[in-house]
């Protein structure tokens, strides 16, 4: 049953698998179970929680209401600051149950549509960060500016949401100052982070491998591996819109497609895009469609050590390294994979988690030097 007390937005708690969600200076827990979703593809994570549901719980009654800021932690580590959203009440019998749902604060720009500030609609001249600092200031949104583009131009489509034209205008557009081996240039991504934070980066993790994952050890329970050869081509072209002419802007091979499959695209938004990038990241987006690994562990933690269960090292996040060796599912050696998407749950089966894997440079067009599954 849930339980309430008074708190500031952070949680003391010695055991690390507590969920706690705080709303307006009270944390709730006893919650019964849990979803969080977390992925690199969109500028929005999000939770479902369920538990439950006394009507008569003042305290919880006052604190769910709409568009509330509310902070989810696991143990002591805080994964979402975001708003409440959705509030689902079940009444059976004696049986009454409430599902709470939410998402990051950056969910609004998932929703709403873009609309003109003081100067309008026009963008001309910006960096990407600057516009995005522009269109999410009214929703009270931070950007993170760790990594920005060069100034642009940008066409206006006045039926997008922010998100889909903040992720538009990144097509196509490399991020200074990120220095990544054997990439010259690396495109712009929107995403967000768990403090609620818009993000402006090259999906590109850092750093050493969080854990290593090895079949019929510690917390992997298993995976499932796709690798669909009709998503993937041999070339990568962009042509203008409109134009007549048939000569590319911008080309990227894949050598590893041995057969003939060109593919094209057409874009009417160049100024500020880097062509020959563009179409590197069409290769990329080309490859994760192609190729799916997922991957099941037991909790939400990372192990400390391959053979740790169950395991208690730093709460699962996207856009982090990890190695796998899985030969259930063609994957035989040890290989490093990133993680692009985090689904947390907990029900009546237990705690678990579900990686969604890929190459580490997948999102910048970097093809790897090895395919393992092949």
């Amino acid at each position: 049953m849930l339980s309430g007390a008074v708190t500031s937005p952070s949680v003391q708690t010695s055991n690390i698998e507590d969920i706690t969600l705080v709303i307006g200076g009270m944390s709730f827990t006893g919650w019964a179970g849990l979803t969080v979703m977390q992925n690199v593809d969109t500028c929005a994570d999000g939770f479902s929680l369920s538990a439950p549901f006394d009507p008569t719980n003042l305290k919880l009654l006052s604190s769910l209401r709409p568009w509330t800021t509310c902070y989810l932690f696991i143990g002591q580590d805080k994964i979402i600051t975001g708003f409440l959203e959705k509030f689902d009440t079940h009444h059976d019998g004696n049986m009454r149950r409430i599902i709470v749902e939410g998402r990051t604060i950056t969910g609004q720009l998932v929703d709403c549509a873009l609309v003109p500030g003081a100067q309008g609609f026009g963008f001309d001249n910006m960096t990407l960060v600057q516009i995005a600092q522009s269109v999410c200031t009214p929703f009270g949104i931070t950007v993170s500016n760790a990594y920005d583009t060069s100034p642009m131009s940008v066409i206006i489509d006045k039926s997008e949401t922010v998100f889909q034209f903040l992720n538009r205008i990144a097509q196509g557009k490399a991020v200074n100052g990120v220095i990544i081996p054997g990439v010259t240039k690396a495109i712009a991504k929107i995403s967000c982070d768990g403090l609620g934070r818009l993000t402006v980066l090259p999906p590109y993790p850092s750093g050493s491998p969080v854990a290593s994952l090895i079949e019929g050890q510690g917390p992997y329970l298993g995976g499932d591996s796709l690798y669909d050869t009709t998503r993937r081509f041999s070339q990568y072209r962009i042509y203008v819109e409109g134009e007549k002419v048939l000569i590319p802007l911008g080309v990227s091979i894949d050598p590893v497609v041995s057969l003939y499959r060109p593919t094209a695209r057409q874009t009417g938004d160049i100024f500020g895009q880097d062509p020959t990038l563009l179409a590197t990241y069409e290769k990329g987006i080309a490859y994760l469609a192609s190729t799916t690994i997922a991957v099941r562990v037991a909790g939400w933690r990372a192990p400390l050590t391959p053979s740790q269960d169950p395991p208690a090292g730093p709460v699962w996040q996207k856009n982090t390294l990890v190695t796998l060796k899985a030969p259930s599912i063609r994957i035989p050696t040890e290989t490093q994979f990133m993680v692009c998407g985090v689904t947390m749950t907990m029900n009546d089966e237990g705690k678990t988690t579900l990686l969604r894997l890929t190459a580490p440079g997948s999102y910048v067009g970097q093809m790897p030097a090895v395919e393992p599954w092949a």
